[in-house]
């Protein structure tokens, strides 16, 4: 981030201390957000900044990543999270990254997507349920 002049931090609403136990696995979980956060990077442009947020659902955590890149063009985002998508800019790697991303979150019955910012950019973000506690 600090070689691509751009900031990266937490959103200001997130309790940094909170439980934030969602169903998964922890190194595809990190993997999920490693990739998300990857690709605001590479899209975000110089003297910008990457948010990222996680916001309590009640049985859900939602998790979100913001951008102020260039945004996602209309003929890309119904292929986003394919296999082997990518924009037209170059600027991905081999396509499979978002791809990983959703049938990761859906096999732990997630749901993921995309949305534009109403400021410019992009949000990507999942949702994931909280795991089930058993009653004693």
């Amino acid at each position: 981030f600090a070689i691509n002049q751009v900031n990266l931090r937490f959103d200001a609403s997130v309790d940094l201390k909170a439980d934030w136990k969602v169903v998964g696995e922890k190194s595809r979980l990190e993997r999920v957000i490693s990739n998300l956060v990857e690709n605001a990077l590479r899209y975000s442009p110089a003297n910008s900044t990457v948010t990222v947020g996680c916001c309590d659902e009640g049985d859900k955590v939602l998790f979100t990543v913001d951008d102020e890149g260039p945004g996602i063009p209309p003929e890309v985002a119904p292929t986003l999270f394919q296999k082997f998508a990518q924009g037209k800019k170059g600027k991905g790697k081999i396509g499979l990254g978002l791809y990983f991303c959703r049938i990761t979150i859906e096999h732990w019955k997630g749901e993921i997507g995309h949305e534009a910012r109403e400021t410019g950019g992009t949000r990507f973000w999942f949702r994931l349920p909280k795991p089930k506690t058993r009653p004693d």
